[in-house]
């Protein structure tokens, strides 16, 4: 059987951390934490400041607040950084993908894969990649750039079929 496309993409270690970083902001959950501590930290301050002259509450928690949004953005680019440096595995990893009406395959230098669409996790559609989600944490990327015209149409189509 034909596949209906064939994608040939490699990953380097700019599109491993843009992956890593739509992947923590499709989790919005970590936001709402930041702005919350950040609000309470500034409530804290001013009822401190009304009460009793000190800021030692509010002052933590703003704080923290700001180390929390360092270590989702910035922290998170140079953890994703030196985990790709690490995995020897992945780096400048050369893929063919082969997209079929049920399944896709994976080949690459240290295997081959077939994997159903039903087994899927998600399927994110970015504005510089396609995330095939295996599971919540684990999963793949192919760069729009490397897709061919219609690919876009077809991931829509399965992703309304397989409701990812």
């Amino acid at each position: 059987m034909e596949p209906l496309f064939c994608i040939k993409s490699k990953h380097t270690e700019n599109e491993y951390v843009r992956f890593n970083r739509e992947l923590i902001a499709r989790h919005r959950s970590h936001w709402v934490i930041i702005v919350l501590l950040g609000l309470f930290g500034i409530s804290f301050i001013a009822v401190d400041i009304h009460n009793r002259g000190q800021v030692v509450t509010g002052t933590v928690m703003v704080s923290l607040s700001l180390f929390l949004t360092w270590w989702f953005t910035l922290g998170f680019a140079h953890r994703a950084k030196r985990l790709y440096a690490n995995d020897k595995v992945v780096q400048d990893l050369e893929f063919e993908l082969k997209f079929y009406d049920d399944h896709l395959e994976l080949i690459e230098p240290n295997g081959y894969s077939s994997l159903n669409y039903d087994k899927f996790h998600r399927i994110y559609l970015t504005k510089s990649s396609v995330c095939l989600m295996r599971s919540l944490t684990l999963g793949f990327f192919v760069p729009l750039a490397d897709c061919p015209q219609g690919f876009v149409d077809f991931i829509e189509k399965i992703k309304e079929d397989y409701s990812l």
